[in-house]
């Protein structure tokens, strides 16, 4: 099973705050025999019960240098959104991250540039508030 990120208590509380509830905590998404990879979350929206999402989340450790794990999280996301793509599952994948490091880090040109060509979608949360400040598709 994967690690649980540190930040993801206050994640899954500012979108249930926001009207989503947890269908699943790990996703399996099974690749081939013997291989499944887990995504974090896949969250329901409570208005309609029909919008269905997935979600990583990422908390930017300060125990390995920023743009590391940047690499990391768009590998990991990607990767995610292509196996779903291969199982035939197609659900909106999205990178949950904090405000701290969207203010930061993500208004690089480099980094920003690289979520807008990778397709990357967000959702920035504050984690003291633990409020979504927003979603970026």
């Amino acid at each position: 099973m994967p690690a649980i990120d540190s930040c993801e208590p206050q994640i899954i509380r500012a979108l249930q705050k926001a009207g989503w509830d947890v269908i699943d905590k790990t996703l399996p998404i099974q690749l081939e025999p013997k291989r499944v990879v887990y995504a974090d979350l896949r969250l329901q929206h409570t208005r309609d019960g029909q919008q269905i999402i997935v979600v990583e989340i990422k908390c930017f450790l300060a125990t390995r240098p920023l743009l590391d794990e940047f690499y990391h999280a768009v590998g990991q996301y990607l990767f995610y959104r292509d196996a779903l793509t291969l199982r035939d599952i197609h659900i909106p994948i999205y990178l949950a991250i904090p405000a701290k490091i969207h203010q930061t880090l993500f208004q690089r040109l480099s980094v920003h540039t690289t979520v807008r060509n990778a397709k990357i979608k967000l959702i920035v949360v504050d984690l003291v508030t633990e409020e979504v400040v927003s979603w970026i598709d």
